[in-house]
């Protein structure tokens, strides 16, 4: 069935839209919609993680055969 709210189609045995309509009422309930999250690549941490994961992949292995050369 389509929404009356916002035209988007949704499966018959559907109780409310992702834009919050409700077909049982036709009100537009706001607790009912999908909550907007920023994608996890985003987020601050993960950033900053990712970057000192990759630094030590780089500049490990570096480190490691400068250190281990014979003498």
């Amino acid at each position: 069935m389509q929404c009356r709210n916002c035209g988007l189609e949704n499966p018959a045995s559907a109780q409310w839209c992702d834009c919050g309509h409700v077909f049982a009422t036709g009100n537009c309930d706001i607790a009912l919609r999908l909550p907007e999250r920023a994608g996890l690549w985003q987020h601050p941490v993960v950033i900053v993680l990712s970057a000192l994961v990759l630094a030590l992949l780089v500049f490990a292995p570096l480190y490691y055969i400068a250190n281990s050369a014979p003498p």
